[in-house]
Formats: C-alpha cells, structure tokens, sequence
C-alpha cells in the first residue's frame, strides 16, 4: 500500500523575508543646476514620499524678492545686482531687502538714465518739484557708472551724496572774493 503524505501550504505558516529597509536618510543637501541660489535635498526613489519629498524641497527654498534687481542670500541677507550688456554687476549685500532694492533703483537710473524702471518713486518724477531729487539726479550724472557702483557696495553712497548736497549748497552762498572786501576788488578806488 502506498501512501502519499499532502503538505497543505495554506495551513502551515511558512516564513516570509522580511521587508527591505527604507533608504538611509540624504547625508549632504546638493545644489540643483549651475546656477540657482536653491538648495534641495536629492530626489527620492520612491513615489510614496514625494509629498514629503515637496515639503523638504520647499523648506530649502530662498525666499524670492517683491523687488527687481534683488535676490536672497543664504545667510538671511539681500543682494543688489543689475544686468549691463548680457553681465551680472554686484551691487552689495545688504541687511534689508528695501536697502539693496534702493541700490538697485540708484544704479539703474546711472546705468539707464531717467526712463529707468525702478522699484519707488523715480528721481525723474519728483525732481522738478524736489530740489533734493534734483540733486541727486546731479550727482549721479557728474558720476561714472563705476563710481555709483563702487559708493553703493562699500555702502558710501549716501554718506557721499550728503557731501556732494553739503559742498553745492555752501557754493551757492559763499560771496565773491570782491565783493566780500569792499575797496579791493574796484581798480578805480584804488590810489595811484
């Protein structure tokens, strides 16, 4: 008599490889492309995390400027920069994001004149009325492009403009030498 011995698979538990572990977490964030100010961390192997994936992405982000002109530092500071014939001038870094879109304005309207598109109130619009505008405008125009750049990244620029104010206001009101000594400057007062 024969008989055969039936192994039921379903009945008896048979051990089952345990899952794969997830992925080690990223150990260094990489820049993305040659050129962009955001750092991201690498994209992930799986579609289940891209959500999560998203939400880190997002994290890196620089916030972006309301202001033309104005890009994000890593460092939580705001730069200047304005395009001259197809290349990038630096302006400076700055604190606030208001201060290097104020650069940006000062430079451009050196660079392209009173038709500039600036982020406030252009000089041009408010110089007749403002003799302070009008000044100003002055002064940018008795600069050389390399000048205003060079003032606005050691941060001088305003310091500079103050002088320059100073210095043609005082001329304006300083007297003639001959008419500040009577008597001297008249050839005929003179004795013979």
């Amino acid at each position: 008599m024969e008989t055969s011995i039936f192994t039921d698979d379903s009945t008896t538990p048979s051990p089952s490889p345990p899952p794969p572990p997830p992925p080690p977490p990223p150990d260094k964030l990489q820049r993305m492309g040659s050129g962009t100010s955001a750092v991201t961390d690498p994209e992930p192997s799986t579609s289940s995390s891209s959500a999560a994936a998203a939400a880190s992405s997002a994290r890196n982000k620089l916030p972006s400027s309301q202001y033309k002109g104005v890009v994000p530092q890593p460092n939580g500071r705001w730069g200047a920069q304005i395009y001259e014939k197809h290349q990038r001038v630096w302006l400076g870094t700055f604190n606030e994001e208001t201060d290097a879109a104020r650069a940006y304005d000062v430079a451009v309207q050196r660079f392209r004149g009173r038709d500039a598109v600036t982020n406030f109130k252009p000089l041009s619009d408010s110089a007749p009325a403002d003799p302070a505008a009008e000044s100003e405008l002055a002064f940018l125009s008795s600069r050389s492009k390399a000048e205003v750049v060079d003032m606005l990244r050691k941060h001088t620029y305003p310091d500079e403009l103050a002088q320059s104010r100073r210095v043609n206001s005082s001329s304006h009101h300083v007297p003639l030498a001959s008419a500040a000594r009577p008597g001297r400057g008249n050839s005929s007062s003179r004795k013979r």
